[in-house]
């Protein structure tokens, strides 16, 4: 049964450890940054190189959990008008999505899965899973792509490296060829879009007939 006391707790709570998450990944880049500018200062580039990789994806998670917040804020916002109507509002839609698409794909955030069932439970669980599956491509665009394991692009490690060289004052060679290439074994999956966090939570098999809520445990 659909508790919007519950979903209303739940968006909160995962403000709250969204904020905690962002704050520790911030933290962790400080010292990347540090480590990444020691490798330059030795002429260790290809292990910066590897490091900043890292850095990079740890920043675009950084900005997936400030858009995953301000969607939960939003449902937060008008949770009295999805519990007051039979279909997601339009308006919503987007925010509806990305939340359910994103719960199994961000890790130490469980409040995010207790949102999606809520979701699925008031929707029903066909809903859920074409959320999941993206199937009317309406989740955000700047999330889906934020929570992808793609490779950063040689040229966007390079400003980076350029950039921590100049924040800790290194002198290096910038026109290192290893910038400009592919660090073996780094290019797989370049195009694919792996789970972030696992193989995701699956949601309860859906019936066979019309959606409908997902049964109460």
């Amino acid at each position: 049964k659909f508790d919007k006391f519950k979903l209303k707790s739940s968006l909160k709570m995962a403000v709250t450890r969204l904020q905690m998450q962002k704050n520790k990944k911030e933290n962790a880049i400080k010292v990347q940054r540090r480590e990444i500018a020691g490798l330059l200062q030795n002429g260790k580039y290809e292990s910066a190189r590897i490091k900043v990789e890292t850095l990079i994806r740890d920043e675009y998670v950084i900005e997936a959990f400030e858009l995953v917040t301000l969607f939960c804020e939003l449902l937060s916002t008008r949770l009295q008008l999805l519990v007051e109507t039979r279909s997601c509002p339009p308006d919503m839609k987007e925010g509806v999505h990305t939340l359910i698409w994103t719960a199994p794909r961000i890790e130490n955030i469980p409040e995010l899965l207790v949102i999606r069932e809520q979701l699925a439970r008031k929707y029903g669980v066909e809903f859920a899973h074409a959320a999941g599956d993206n199937a009317e491509m309406v989740v955000n665009q700047k999330v889906l792509y934020r929570l992808s394991l793609l490779v950063p692009e040689p040229y966007l490690c390079a400003q980076h490296l350029k950039g921590i060289a100049e924040q800790f004052d290194v002198d290096w060679d910038e026109s290192d060829a290893a910038l400009n290439l592919p660090v073996a074994g780094l290019g797989a999956g370049i195009g694919t879009m792996p789970e972030l966090s696992g193989n995701p939570v699956p949601l309860p098999s859906a019936p066979s007939g019309p959606a409908g809520p997902v049964p109460s445990p």
